[in-house]
């Protein structure tokens, strides 16, 4: 099996001055890796996943609404 690293997840991603950025970091037959990048007061709409998701923040702040729960996430959540 062949790895994939990313060595600086930061600079696959450039902030956009508005809006929001997506991107196909990663894809094979069992895993989907997309990372996002947002303009400051940006939002991403109400959606729901067929599959699990991991989120992880590299750089900046979002407040997380998951359900009924709402968290802020930092860099290291």
């Amino acid at each position: 099996m062949t790895a994939t690293v990313i060595t600086d997840l930061a600079t696959e991603l450039t902030v956009p001055e508005d809006g929001t950025l997506s991107r196909v970091l990663y894809r094979d037959d069992r895993l989907r890796v997309v990372g996002f990048a947002f303009a400051a007061g940006q939002e991403l709409t109400e959606h729901t996943s067929a599959l699990p998701v991991v989120i992880q923040v590299v750089r900046g702040r979002l407040d997380l609404v998951l359900g009924d729960e709402k968290t802020e996430a930092t860099p290291g959540s």
